[in-house]
């Protein structure tokens, strides 16, 4: 997976157990940077570019980013969409299916009969699966007691559910210490999802498995690695 900008002459090549760093040390290059990559993923006109093996990739649907990390929704709307996606595929390809079709069936047989019983021409729509976990008002039960558990809970599920595979992290060496970052990048290591971390300050976090690029504030790029 390759990240490029069209006014840049840098690429960013996303790499098993490969962190990629991304220092601006300008602010208005920094915002700039960040706002293109808000409207990639929003599938607006930027001049950002994802692609991988030469075929340019639809962001919204494998790359996520994060800028507040201490209100992070683990239900949001497309998050609970694909639950209900993945739980009714289970109850379909799987030995649950015979019991949802007699579930099914006693519920119809209820609604019937009371639609019977009270005399009035009424119609209403199939019993599926998804209406059912909209009813039971299905969604993820938050398990974290800290910000970063968060941060790794929103993580491992929106790349196990959504399919997510390269997070954008802004400013996050602001707001966790040294020994959580080098944590979160052995979760993305095991979890097998990228990271991109984009910072206004250069901060020691774990050089050894880094690549870091450097915008200064004369907007020229260097090797963040090089001593």
């Amino acid at each position: 997976m390759k990240l490029i900008h069209q006014n840049w002459t840098f690429e960013i090549v996303f790499k098993e157990n490969l962190i990629q760093r991304l220092i601006i040390e300008d602010s208005k290059i920094f915002t700039e940077i960040v706002v293109g990559l808000q409207e990639l993923i929003k599938g607006e006109e930027t001049k950002w570019v994802l692609s991988e093996c030469g075929k340019v990739l639809k962001a919204s649907c494998c790359c996520d980013l994060i800028i507040d990390y201490f209100n992070l929704d683990i239900n949001q709307r497309k998050m609970i969409s694909s639950l209900y996606e993945k739980l009714e595929m289970e109850i379909y390809s799987s030995d649950l299916l015979p019991m949802w079709n007699k579930m099914q069936s006693i519920m119809q047989n209820i609604v019937d009969q009371s639609i019977d019983r009270v005399g009035y021409n009424i119609i209403y729509k199939d019993i599926d699966i998804k209406n059912c976990l909209k009813m039971l008002n299905a969604s993820f039960e938050k398990c974290c007691d800290n910000s970063l558990e968060c941060l790794l809970e929103y993580l491992e599920l929106f790349h196990e559910v959504m399919g997510i595979d390269l997070f954008v992290l802004i400013n996050v060496t602001t707001f966790f210490p040294k020994e959580e970052l080098v944590y979160l990048y052995q979760q993305a290591e095991y979890k097998k999802y990228f990271l991109l971390l984009i910072d206004r300050d250069m901060r020691e976090i774990d050089f050894s498995k880094e690549n870091v690029l450097i915008i200064d504030k004369d907007a020229c790029v260097f090797d963040g690695n090089l001593p």
